[in-house]
C-alpha cells in the first residue's frame, strides 16, 4: 500500500463537504493508502480544525467527521523531521514534501499551487485530489 501525505487543505475541504473529492479521499478511500504525517502537519490540521470561524462552516455531521479525522491522524505513520529544507516558493509548505520524501511516500496530495507547481520532489508525485482519486480508481480497492 502506497504511503501518501495529505495537505491540511484536503482535510478542511473534506470537512466542509464530505461528498466532495476531498471528502471521498479522506472518508471513503482512506483504506486504499497509508497516510503519513509529521507533528508539524498534525499541528496545522488540528489548529485549522479548532478555528471557530471555520468550524461554523462545517457540515452538520462535523462532530462525527472531526472524530473520524482525528482517528485517521492517530492511525497514520508519523515521521519526525529536524527541519524541512527549502523546497517550494512558500517556506510554510516545505514540511509537506519533506515529510513525504522522508517517509518514502509515493504521493503528496495538495490543492496548493506552490506545491502542485513542483509536480514532484525526490520521487514523490505531487498531485491534486482529483488526480489521486483517478489513481485509486485505476488501481482498485486494494489501493496503490
Amino acid at each position: 500500500m502506497a504511503k501518501v501525505v495529505l495537505d491540511a487543505v484536503v482535510f478542511v475541504r473534506a470537512l466542509l463537504n464530505p461528498r466532495s473529492p476531498w471528502g471521498r479521499l479522506v472518508f471513503d478511500h482512506a483504506d486504499q493508502y497509508r497516510l503519513v504525517v509529521s507533528p508539524t502537519i498534525v499541528a496545522e490540521i488540528v489548529g485549522v480544525l479548532n478555528r471557530p470561524r471555520l468550524a461554523r462552516r462545517f457540515s452538520s455531521r462535523t462532530g462525527e467527521d472531526v472524530a473520524a479525522v482525528r482517528a485517521i491522524l492517530a492511525s497514520a505513520q508519523w515521521v519526525v523531521l529536524d527541519a524541512a529544507p527549502r523546497i517550494s516558493r512558500d517556506p510554510k509548505d516545505d514540511i509537506y514534501p519533506a515529510t513525504a520524501a522522508a517517509a518514502g511516500a509515493a504521493f503528496l496530495v495538495s490543492e496548493d499551487r506552490d506545491l502542485l507547481d513542483l509536480r514532484s520532489y525526490e520521487g514523490v508525485a505531487i498531485v491534486d485530489a482529483g488526480t489521486f482519486l483517478r489513481v485509486l480508481a485505476e488501481t482498485g480497492p486494494n489501493g496503490v
